[in-house]
């Protein structure tokens, strides 16, 4: 059965540093602090709901960077993610509990390279130092 799903992720860079999470279960990739948006709900409160959840900050949306649209051919899921660019304005850095993640950090920008990462992480930091007008980052047929 064929699925969609909408994802809304937050990629926040301050001082050569971007903000990000690792996940649970053994799972050693670094991705962007993120997640399925709920039913009914704006992507914009789902970034903003996700990153506390997945660090502790309270966020400011700041602009809409774009939407990168891939396909799980092994789950038959089409992943939509919408990226935004936020900034802290309040909060403490924490670690999730009992959720899909087991650490938040900010690590060094120049350091990702070394560092097992998603493809979402890689899109949003495409859009964040790119910002194509169309706001598209990977296309898929």
């Amino acid at each position: 059965m064929q699925s969609v799903r909408v994802g809304a992720y937050g990629v926040c860079i301050d001082e050569g540093r971007i903000l990000l999470i690792r996940f649970a279960g053994g799972d050693p990739r670094w991705s962007l602090p993120g997640g399925g948006v709920d039913f009914g709900e704006h992507p914009v409160d789902g970034v903003v709901r996700e990153v506390e959840e997945e660090t502790g900050y309270a966020v400011r949306v700041g602009s809409l960077l774009g939407v990168r649209s891939h396909v799980w051919s092994s789950t038959a899921t089409h992943q939509v993610s919408v990226l935004y660019e936020v900034h802290v304005v309040g909060g403490e850095l924490r670690h999730e509990v009992g959720g899909s993640t087991e650490e938040a950090a900010w690590i060094s920008v120049e350091a990702l390279e070394t560092l097992p990462h998603t493809d979402e992480l890689r899109a949003g930091l495409d859009l964040f130092h790119q910002r194509p007008a169309d706001g598209c980052c990977v296309k898929q047929p």
